[in-house]
């Protein structure tokens, strides 16, 4: 995968079935409670882990502006489990 513009490789992705402590996920900024199941992966080339709730993690995965090539997005410009960047028209936003 490309990030910013450099090859960078990941681990696998892994689901941790159970978190031992609260972390923020990576996609919305929002809590991951301890004993909250969420996906995991590591960053080589920039030395970073990914931490995201299952339904973030599905969310990043059919962003339809998602290049699987290059992973790269803003922590906390999406909401929870959603990919609409805050759009007033999403439906999970309180839109139609």
């Amino acid at each position: 995968m490309v990030v910013r513009g450099v090859e960078v490789k990941t681990s696998k992705i892994k689901t941790i079935n159970s978190s031992r402590k609260n972390r923020n996920c990576d996609w919305c900024s929002e809590i991951i409670r301890s004993g909250d199941s969420y996906k995991y992966y590591f960053c080589f080339g920039e030395g970073t882990s990914v931490s995201m709730h299952p339904e973030c993690f599905e969310a990043m995965e059919n962003d339809p502006n998602n290049d699987p090539d290059h992973d790269e997005f803003i922590s906390g410009y999406n909401p929870r489990g959603c990919n609409c960047g805050f759009d007033v028209g999403c439906c999970k936003q309180g839109g139609v």
